[in-house]
């Protein structure tokens, strides 16, 4: 394991990772970072498409209703969320929930689904998992899940990416400021990290990225204004040797 401070060497063709912004397309020994397949069924829209709105204590909420898409119950999308709370460990009830005899697994959040609006308060105090099933944030999923003002209680408090996630959209935690959390570590299924996607969660200082055996896309250089780092206090990053 190596320490590096603020940048890393972009190494291609060979297993160090790297975390490295303003690059059209990556590849590690000539294959494809962004598997282009799974791309394109990501961008077609079905017009098989189902909405239900579900009660959000069937995914460990402590209460609220939960809208969520699908096609099949086996890949279900939250796309909103009304009078939602969740408190303490939080992880979507591990991405899974059973409705009607039939088996539901969540693999995204949808954007804006947790941005809250001015007086929305979805979360208290709560240590946020995002589970394995999971493999896209969507844009400003989570952002501004912060307190509102300097007598109420803390939102989202910490943050743990399970193995799993693949796309962490732009601005999907832009301005949570309660999250304490000083070093982030990235799981190896990470693909892509949107511009934002951690801007002003200013208690981050470390970055670990020794998870990973591939080379991660970003959409710019990672600290500057529209960066996924921008306004962080991140002063090191960990990679492979």
């Amino acid at each position: 394991m190596k320490k590096i401070s603020k940048f890393c060497k972009l190494m291609l063709g060979v297993s160090s990772a790297c975390f490295a912004g303003g690059i059209a397309a990556a590849y590690l020994n000539s294959t494809a970072i962004v598997n282009n397949k799974t791309q394109a069924l990501n961008n077609t829209k079905n017009d098989n498409v189902q909405t239900k709105e579900i009660d959000a204590k069937l995914i460990g909420a402590d209460e609220g209703k939960v809208t969520i898409e699908y096609t099949n119950p086996s890949e279900c999308k939250i796309v909103s969320c009304s009078d939602f709370r969740a408190t303490g460990d939080y992880n979507f009830n591990g991405g899974k929930f059973s409705l009607n005899g039939v088996e539901y697994t969540i693999t995204e959040i949808g954007d804006n689904a947790f941005h809250p609006g001015y007086f929305d308060k979805f979360f208290v105090e709560c240590n946020l998992t995002i589970p394995s099933t999971i493999k896209k944030n969507g844009k400003k999923a989570f952002a501004y899940c912060q307190r509102a003002f300097f007598w109420t209680k803390k939102e989202i408090i910490s943050l743990t990416f399970q193995e799993g996630i693949e796309y962490i959209e732009e601005d999907a935690f832009e301005e949570c400021l309660d999250i304490t959390t000083k070093k982030l570590i990235l799981p190896n299924s990470v693909k892509t990290t949107g511009i934002k996607g951690f801007k002003d969660v200013n208690h981050l200082k470390q970055l670990d990225l020794t998870n990973l055996d591939h080379v991660i896309k970003i959409d710019t250089d990672p600290f500057s204004k529209d960066g996924c780092l921008y306004n962080t206090k991140i002063n090191t990053i960990w990679v492979k040797d």
